[in-house]
């Protein structure tokens, strides 16, 4: 395994292990009343802060691997949550075990694609296309050497 791909599977694996890590402090010390509590978060509480992460990690999985999003099991469409409140973000996955079950899910299908990954093609000089939440387009040198 090339140094890229093992430095991508290891940051994947990495990312797993700190969510574990974080869902066993907040299982054990915080209730769900505290975890749903306004709390002065960007995105208000505990929960609708991993709400937001778990739908950032799924449209840069999209533009990362190119699929397309699917977001059929939330209230809107992903892309819109970005310009929507704080209370929005936390209705897209109300339950808490349910956002812990899928945000794992989320962790091993990065791993599960960095697995899949050509290491030869991460050694090249390409240009990365992706859209933001906008619609803009960005285009980016992904550098191999």
């Amino acid at each position: 395994m090339n140094a890229y791909k093992q430095h991508f599977l290891r940051m994947a694996i990495y990312n797993r292990w700190a969510y574990r890590q974080l869902y066993d402090k907040l299982d054990k010390h915080i209730s769900d009343e505290k975890y749903h509590a306004d709390n002065g978060l960007f995105f208000r509480s505990i929960h609708g802060t991993l709400v937001h992460l778990l739908l950032s990690s799924k449209v840069w999985y999209s533009r990362s691997s190119s699929n397309p999003l699917h977001d059929e099991q939330y209230p809107f469409e992903l892309n819109s949550y970005w310009v929507r409140p704080p209370n929005e973000w936390e209705q897209a996955v109300t339950d808490r075990q349910d956002l812990r079950q899928r945000i794992f899910i989320e962790c091993n299908r990065w791993i599960g694609y960095v697995q899949q990954l050509d290491p030869e093609s991460l050694m090249k000089e390409e240009t990365f296309t992706y859209f933001d939440t906008k619609g803009k387009k960005h285009e980016r040198i992904r550098a191999g050497h």
